[in-house]
């Protein structure tokens, strides 16, 4: 395929009538095509609504930065849409036609209003998110591996609670994405009439990343399509990896079995080798065309061996052949399936606890930090905001922040202003103080900051205690926030998805004792197999431009050799 017929069945895409199945490559243009399919029917639509919805806010953002860039920012505004699945839902269902105690506010999870549930016999708490309740309103506890024990009447207390808790959020407004989507199920089963007003008021639906839909989300969207609301559908199937989530890409390919389809396989981001890499991760098909300007880019996958658990070794070797590669080190990223192993892989460990100490030093921490993505930065700002609340004696669980400074009479431009002098303050306390130490100075800059405030506060000993044994250790060891760490970025392959880079090194981690996982995954890998946990691989591997690497265990590097020897990838061996 030549650039030139890449570029023409995008602009296929753009013309083409809907309904239309866009079967996308990485690195097909995508986001390209789908903006310019937004404007030609935004604008011979007129006064008739467009929808562009994805399922996540980085592939929201994008589609928006586009439009900006070419000068169409009105096209942002109303009446049409540009969003997430959940933004839409809310906007359209839950909020104008749902019943729901004062205004309606959907939240990403109760974790974000710090709810957590106790009970008289149950040592400990659980976060509300860990209940899950049935269409019937059946709330059940699934506990999560580090939650408390709960049996018998103590596990009954604990689901009343949880139910009781449930409610009372429900009746301020709070509803969570999940319950959203379940919730607009109900109301379009109970009222059709819905789908009528969406029908009259969108000439064309553009759901992006489809392959992510929920079960529960093709159910709407098979609504709105036998409505006659035109549907464009774009996805690479091979990129399926919530199915955590209620995600199927069975029940996907029913959706789409029969609708007219225009394939987009001219990978204009990356080289030939991971275009090859990337094939062998796929369950079939051929390898994708590259059409950009790394086409004839001859650099080989990266295969680095390593022995016992992964550690910064491993980022550092992957950073002497970027530099040596002549990139730049703010171009490359380090992924894995857990954020866990990327951050051990450059060095930097997953700080512990959930103290106020410790979310207070890890939010500081990542706020100074550059490479921290602006969702990541947004979420550790709000977390200083929250624990500047609860010195003010503010009631913040149940409520989100705006409420909570609201319900407390707390300015919230008081709040805000002083949350990034806190956090300058407290990141300015040196790390390698001892714990007692540094921990003084943060309750130091904290009273400096609640003291403009003009009210009594808590005890700052009480909320903020010095962390248990931590005796003999400074807080760069606490927070696992090691000395001599790589300066590279790193992040979980979920989280990076929609993302691009120069040079990645995907991590693949040694299994424990009693998982098999890293086995089970080459296993598939080596058979063709279908299976999630190879779809993330291929998520991660296909987010390279330049240089692509793998670290991979001993005990399985000469399975995945064999592999890549097989399909023909071209590969080089490092050893750490």
């Amino acid at each position: 395929m030549t650039p030139e017929e890449a570029a023409q069945r995008q602009e296929d895409v753009i013309n083409a009538p809907a309904d239309l199945y866009v079967r996308a490559c990485p690195g097909a243009g995508k986001t390209r095509t789908v903006v310019g399919r937004f404007i030609r029917t935004a604008e011979e639509s007129a006064p008739r609504a467009v929808a562009v919805i994805s399922f996540t806010n980085r592939a929201a953002d994008e589609v928006s930065a586009r439009c900006a860039e070419i000068g169409r920012p009105k096209l942002l505004m109303y009446p049409n849409f540009v969003g997430t699945f959940d933004r839409f839902i809310a906007t359209y269902i839950v909020r104008p036609f749902g019943q729901l105690g004062g205004p309606i506010r959907v939240i990403d999870s109760w974790e974000s209003l710090d709810v957590q549930i106790g009970a008289y016999g149950v040592q400990g708490t659980v976060s509300l998110d860990h209940f899950e309740i049935s269409p019937d309103g059946v709330l059940r506890f699934d506990p999560r591996p580090r939650d408390p024990a709960a049996t018998g009447t103590a596990l009954a207390r604990l689901e009343q609670n949880a139910l009781q808790s449930y409610h009372a959020l429900r009746n301020q407004g709070y509803i969570t994405c999940d319950d959203a989507r379940a919730y607009a199920a109900q109301l379009l089963a109970q009222h059709p009439d819905i789908v009528d007003l969406l029908r009259e008021r969108f000439a064309e639906i553009i759901v992006d990343e489809a392959q992510d839909c929920s079960t529960e989300e093709l159910a709407l969207l098979t609504r709105l399509r036998d409505a006659g609301i035109p549907l464009v559908i774009v996805c690479d199937p091979h990129q399926s990896i919530y199915e955590w989530r209620d995600a199927d890409p069975y029940t996907f390919q029913e959706f789409v079995q029969g609708m007219p389809a225009i394939e987009l396989d001219g990978n204009w981001r990356s080289a030939p080798s991971v275009c090859a890499l990337a094939a062998t991760l796929r369950d079939g098909g051929p390898a994708d065309n590259p059409v950009g300007p790394l086409a004839d880019h001859d650099q080989p996958i990266v295969l680095i061996r390593y022995t016992g658990w992964v550690t910064s070794s491993i980022g550092e070797r992957f950073a002497t052949l970027v530099t040596d590669a002549g990139v730049d080190i703010s171009q490359a990223v380090v992924l894995s399936h857990r954020a866990n192993s990327a951050a051990a892989a450059v060095g930097a460990g997953v700080p512990n606890g959930q103290s106020n100490v410790m979310q207070l030093a890890t939010a500081c921490l990542r706020l100074a930090d550059d490479r921290t993505d602006p969702r990541k930065r947004q979420r550790e700002f709000d977390r200083i905001q929250r624990l500047l609340l609860k010195v003010l004696k503010a009631e913040v669980v149940g409520h989100s922040t705006e409420r909570s400074a609201e319900l407390s009479n707390v300015s919230i431009d008081w709040l805000r202003r002083s949350t990034v002098q806190l956090a300058i303050a407290v990141g300015g306390h040196d790390l390698d103080l001892n714990v007692p130490d540094w921990v003084a100075a943060a309750r130091k800059s904290m009273k400096a900051i609640a003291d403009t405030e003009g009210r009594t506060y808590m005890a700052l000993g009480t909320l903020f205690p010095t962390p248990q044994n931590s005796a003999g250790k400074n807080m760069r060891s606490l927070l696992n926030a090691q000395v001599g760490a790589v300066a590279l970025r790193h992040s979980s392959i979920h989280k990076a998805k929609g993302s691009e880079h120069r040079a990645v090194l995907v991590v693949v981690p040694r299994d424990r004792a009693a998982v098999t996982r890293t086995a089970e995954v080459t296993t598939a890998w080596e058979q063709g197999a279908a299976c999630e946990a190879k779809r993330v691989l291929y998520v991660g591997v296909t987010r390279a431009e330049q240089i692509c690497a793998l670290a991979v265990p001993d005990g399985i590097a000469d399975r995945i050799l064999a592999i890549l020897t097989a399909e023909g990838v071209p590969f080089t061996i490092h050893t750490v």
